[in-house]
């Protein structure tokens, strides 16, 4: 749908509040907190975007609000079929996170409030004027002159996480307008950096930077900036949800913070030493095709490479043996997987798709807690290897096999190897999604969907 690009200057109907001390010259966001139980909101260049959006994905949100649960199923099968996707993508990603309690919306307001406030104080906490201004500084070309100006009001912690950040972060998806936008880049720094220093024991890894930018995209999609269109009878609830362009960082960090800390941070647990030189690495191919389940999770070496070996030498020649066979002996996984997993396919596909993999994801986890929280009592003292969001694997091997033909066509390792290094473009994305959601199913430890 197309949006409307008009000025509007209508403040929410909740903001009572009223702050004395805007500053006319700047768009800010400036949020108080009154009693931990209201965040206000000032925005000098409200925009009226989308109230058809808003006016139809209203009634896919009400049914959540009236009977969560069974609004879920529902999605979940719009989802199989890959069609009629869920217009309420940001709400049902918060319920598949486990940000919001999936059978009762009772306490989604506060919820919501608390996750945006906590937000708020840890970044103040986090960010103070020095890494500001190192934030907003442009890219010179003496990056020593940057450091001596820097390495005595920053640590040398800071300074590397923030380093790294921003030049990552300059490179995702520029191919995209929105994130060419500053403030937007602005707000991909603030949000890995504070995650990094929340969970310093792995700070920041290269790949974060385009998961961070899938799930700000993905909220940025359903942003309503205009309240006044929402009846009076429309609870705080609605505002909190749907005007989430006030608090896209926060929703994202949210988000962002809960897919890696539910999970997805194994794949980034990884020294690099270990990763090259580890017990799988050293094998020989037929001592790598012979391991057991046990033999790889019990080795010393990176859970990213346990993970990756787990997918390829057990589960791939499952789902196509002549394929597995034809591969094994030419190419080692890690050389094109990795990157695969790291960057939750962001560098095969573009955004759109990406957002409906991610459907996938996440769906499949929130499935799976599910089922362990029902057999939570069965197989208790079962060794057990942390497959969180095992749909990476099904649509990784998914890609595989729908190249199939491809793939048998090269002659050498060396061909075969650099096919791979660049997924063809040309491949129909359904087909891949479909392959996986079979892959899936074919898996008896998994809720069929």
């Amino acid at each position: 749908m197309e949006k409307n690009n008009d000025s509007d200057k209508t403040q929410p109907k909740e903001n009572n509040n009223k702050n004395d001390n805007k500053d006319m010259n700047k768009n800010e966001i400036i949020i108080e907190d009154k009693n931990k139980n209201e965040i206000i909101i000032e925005d000098n260049n409200k925009i009226n975007e989308n109230k058809e959006y808003f006016n139809i994905s209203f009634a896919g949100f009400k049914s959540h609000y009236d009977n969560c649960e069974a609004a879920i199923q529902n999605d979940i099968k719009n989802i199989k079929k890959n069609k009629n996707m869920p217009n309420n993508r940001d709400l049902l990603w918060q319920l598949f996170l486990g940000v919001l309690p999936y059978k009762s919306s009772a306490n989604w307001n506060q919820i919501i409030s608390d996750e945006r406030i906590s937000y708020y104080d840890t970044k103040k906490k986090l960010i103070n004027k020095d890494i500001e201004e190192f934030i907003l500084t442009k890219k010179i070309k003496d990056k020593y002159s940057l450091y001596f100006k820097f390495k005595d009001i920053l640590s040398k912690e800071d300074y590397n996480f923030l380093d790294i950040i921003k030049v990552d972060v300059t490179r995702t998806f520029q191919n995209v307008q929105l994130f060419k936008e500053e403030k937007i880049q602005i707000m991909l720094i603030n949000i890995l950096f504070v995650f990094a220093k929340n969970n310093k024991d792995i700070g920041y890894r290269q790949g974060m930077s385009d998961l961070c930018a899938i799930f700000l995209y993905a909220i940025h999609k359903e942003k309503i900036l205009e309240t006044s269109f929402i009846d009076d009878n429309s609870t705080f609830l609605f505002y909190l949800l749907y005007s989430n362009n006030e608090f896209l960082e926060h929703d994202t960090y949210a988000l962002f913070s809960r897919f890696m800390l539910k999970g997805y941070i194994q794949f980034f647990l990884y020294n690099d030493e270990k990763f090259i030189n580890g017990d799988l690495s050293k094998m020989d191919i037929e001592k790598k095709k012979s391991l057991n389940i046990k033999e790889i999770i019990n080795s010393n070496d990176s859970e990213l490479k346990k993970r990756i070996f787990l997918a390829y030498y057990h589960e791939f020649p499952l789902v196509d043996k002549q394929l597995y066979q034809f591969m094994v002996d030419k190419i080692e996984p890690e050389v094109f997987i990795v990157r695969w997993y790291l960057c939750a396919f962001s560098r095969e596909f573009p955004l759109s798709e990406l957002l409906e993999l991610l459907d996938l994801i996440l769906l499949g986890q929130f499935l799976d807690d599910k089922n362990k929280e029902k057999n939570k009592n069965k197989n208790k003292n079962k060794d057990e290897f942390n497959h969180a969001f095992k749909f990476v694997d099904y649509i990784a091997l998914s890609m595989l096999i729908n190249i199939k033909s491809l793939i048998m066509k090269k002659k050498t390792n060396s061909q075969l190897m650099s096919f791979l290094m660049k997924y063809p473009k040309d491949v129909e994305f359904k087909n891949i999604y479909m392959k996986a959601i079979e892959i899936y199913n074919k898996n008896k430890n998994n809720i069929k969907i």
